[in-house]
């Protein structure tokens, strides 16, 4: 019997973990604590926000994809410490959840997503090196730009609602600073009676979060590259 143990007290000579070489993906739950976002017809956004990207996370890993959130709780994070966050972990993409409004018209609905394009330079050649191309080529920013796009046609798609486009913030910090590709998506107007009322619910939110899933697959699936940073070889 001691024979047989022995090794269990050399913790030396034990083989290494296996390394998880699935790619990373980081959900951000937009704002949380003090920061409680945008509310409408009594939704307010950084509860909501949360609760999709909870499930967006579950749902990414029973599709076999590694996946984390940047807070599970109600706290306040700086954009700073979450941009901080992804770039230590190694993330492949970041998706940041959050809900919109306007002034504009209580009749705007729909889902947007926005990126940055130009990212801050740190972040910029860290994409261009996932790419392998220079850090001013226009495949950095587009690299965002699909990811953006299928996850805004899979989120239509699955929670049928309105299509608002792409568009381009520069000065969002947790997509400008993160060295991956990166989207922040608008998934709904709080400002919008049917849009909140549905935002509101465990079903609109599941459906939101398929949506994402579903776009993150695809986006995945066309990569040049391996969205774990290693070049995937030429066929």
């Amino acid at each position: 019997m001691t024979f047989g143990l022995w090794w269990w007290r050399r913790p030396d000579l034990l083989p290494p973990p296996l390394r998880d070489e699935r790619p990373l993906i980081v959900i951000d739950a937009g704002h949380g604590g003090v920061d409680g976002g945008t509310q409408g017809f009594g939704v307010l956004e950084k509860d909501i926000a949360l609760s999709t990207a909870v499930r967006t996370a579950r749902e990414l890993r029973q599709r076999g994809l590694r996946a984390t959130l940047t807070r599970t709780t109600d706290i306040a994070i700086t954009l700073e410490d979450r941009a901080r966050m992804v770039n230590n972990l190694g993330a492949a993409a970041l998706v940041s959840v959050h809900f919109n409004f306007t002034t504009a018209s209580s009749l705007v609905r729909g889902v947007e997503t926005f990126i940055s394009d130009p990212k801050e330079l740190s972040a910029q050649r860290a994409v261009a090196n996932q790419l392998g191309v220079p850090s001013d080529d226009p495949a950095v920013g587009a690299a965002s730009t699909a990811l953006a796009d299928a996850i805004r046609t899979a989120v239509c798609t699955q929670a049928r609602t309105a299509d608002r486009g792409t568009r381009n913030r520069p000065d969002l910090a947790v997509t400008r600073r993160t060295h991956c590709p990166a989207v922040l998506v608008e998934c709904a107007y709080l400002s919008n009676p049917d849009d909140a009322a549905r935002a509101a619910t465990p079903a609109w939110q599941a459906s939101l979060a398929q949506g994402i899933t579903n776009g993150l697959m695809q986006w995945s699936h066309s990569l040049p590259f391996a969205p774990t940073g290693h070049r995937i070889p030429a066929r």
